[in-house]
């Protein structure tokens, strides 16, 4: 798990290499707007 990461689920949704899940979990992190 991610520390200050409010979407973890969203984090472990992608296992795959080059995914920008993350990038898009990083910016709903710090914008409570972007929902995934």
């Amino acid at each position: 798990v991610v520390k200050g990461n409010p979407y973890p689920r969203s984090y472990y949704k992608c296992t795959t290499p080059g995914c920008n899940v993350r990038k898009h979990v990083e910016r709903a992190s710090t914008d409570p707007k972007a929902v995934i």
